[in-house]
């Protein structure tokens, strides 16, 4: 566990629609000419987001670019992954079709790792003006932030950077986001740039969120019955105390709303959620140490809702993620950190 801008598009953007395309997917969408800016999608790749909704947020990228004409003289974008190193999975400058676009986003692969989000923005503040990363100098520059909400380490001061070097940054949070920490991170003004939404409902803002950037209008913000609900937003480093963190989300297969860590000992902690609905199959326990790129995993039976975590290290913080198997195939996550305690 989002989804960042105007798309600075706004600057060089005359909205002109040619007929529909003829694409490989289905519902083809006019095509959008005389748009140039350079589009940067951050894709958290790490090991806090399910195959499932990486593979959800791949279709949003692609639905969200699919109708721009790229180019030297068009649109051009790129991807760099979020992992414990980030990496530029393509250059701007590499594919100049949309045919090529979509093949390369459809082949874009999960790294696993940490989520370096900070990290992986100030790689992005080199590449964005790098010509050797096929940057062009004088276009509009659009960052495009889709997250779980979750960063082993600090993004304030390289995402002002960014911003201070005249991107525009949407973020998108499918659901685990603090919304202060993230509001402030978005350009401004939040409502405009920065969107609340379940990864299965990420076809509901694709169209708002290309019209915001084509046209710089306020992005309009009724589909609050659709947006989470935040109980609570911080996630909080667990020691010997209990503590839990809290969502609601108004759908039918939810995201395990309450993760709470106990029992902290210096080798193990109890891992519990709820709530626990009868169309859950089973729960995957991810566990790794932070930071670090090595994860272990747990299978649990559906009809439970908590295991110990063995064998751990002393006085070592960890991420924890529970995934809940739907019997539809639909997989929701929620994740935290926790901490075991020193040894004897």
């Amino acid at each position: 566990l989002i989804i960042c801008t105007t798309l600075s598009l706004d600057v060089r953007t005359a909205k002109k629609y040619n007929p529909p395309l003829s694409l490989p997917l289905p519902g083809a969408q006019p095509s959008i000419s005389n748009a140039e800016g350079d589009i940067l999608f951050l894709l958290d790749s790490s090991g806090s987001v399910s195959y499932y909704e990486f593979s959800k947020v791949k279709e949003f990228m692609w639905d969200l670019v699919r109708p721009f004409s790229f180019g030297p003289k068009d649109v051009q974008t790129s991807i760099i992954h979020i992992s414990t190193t980030p990496t530029m999975e393509f250059p701007f400058d590499r594919y100049q079709s949309r045919g090529g676009v979509q093949q390369a986003i459809r082949d874009t692969r999960q790294l696993m790792g940490d989520t370096n989000t900070g990290q992986a923005l100030s790689y992005a503040k080199e590449k964005f003006f790098s010509n050797e990363a096929g940057a062009r100098p004088e276009v509009p520059k659009v960052l495009v932030w889709v997250t779980d909400g979750f960063s082993t380490d600090d993004i304030s001061e390289p995402m002002q950077l960014l911003k201070d070097m005249g991107v525009t940054v949407f973020i998108v949070s499918t659901g685990r986001g603090n919304y202060l920490e993230l509001s402030a991170a978005a350009s401004q003004p939040p409502e405009k740039h920065l969107h609340f939404v379940d990864v299965d409902d990420l076809p509901i803002i694709t169209k708002e969120l290309r019209d915001a950037m084509l046209a710089g209008e306020t992005i309009s913000l009724g589909l609050s019955w659709r947006v989470l609900s935040w109980l609570r937003t911080n996630i909080h480093l667990l020691g010997s105390s209990s503590t839990s963190w809290k969502q609601t989300m108004l759908q039918k297969e939810i995201t395990p709303a309450q993760l709470l860590i106990s029992e902290s000992s210096p080798h193990s902690f109890q891992v519990s959620w709820a709530p626990t609905p009868d169309s859950v199959a089973a729960y995957q326990v991810l566990y790794g140490p932070l930071p670090g790129d090595s994860a272990q995993l747990l299978e649990v039976d559906g009809k439970r809702n908590s295991t110990v975590v063995e064998n751990l290290a002393p006085n070592t913080t960890y991420l924890v993620t529970v995934t809940a198997i739907y019997r539809s195939g639909k997989e929701k996550s929620l994740s935290a950190k926790a901490c075991t305690q020193e040894g004897e």
